[in-house]
């Protein structure tokens, strides 16, 4: 018995190195030669990137806790289950049924 050989074609290899770029990471660290007036505002502006993301985060956080709480977001995801259930049943009698026509 003979094996099948897959020839992939140069697009879908094309595909899959491309893919693989996108995840690959490499990181290069300098020394940053800088005087001390510009460590200072560096280390300035730095901080107060770093706060503002922090308050930023835990703003978006509680808020997003206040969504997962509240009664109308609960309802909504219920009926957004509910109808992906029915929709999914549908799609499966339909496929079923036509399975039977064949």
């Amino acid at each position: 018995m003979k094996k099948r050989e897959v020839h992939r074609s140069s697009l879908q290899e094309a595909h899959s190195f491309r893919c693989w770029e996108e995840w690959s990471a490499f990181i290069l660290e300098l020394k940053l030669s800088v005087l001390d007036w510009q460590h200072h505002i560096l280390q300035t502006r730095f901080e107060l990137a770093r706060k503002l993301y922090n308050t930023a985060l835990s703003y978006v956080l509680k808020q997003y806790q206040l969504m997962k709480e509240s009664k109308t977001f609960r309802k909504q995801l219920r009926l957004y289950r509910e109808t992906k259930l029915k929709l999914e049943y549908t799609t499966h009698k339909e496929s079923l049924r036509l399975n039977k026509e064949k």
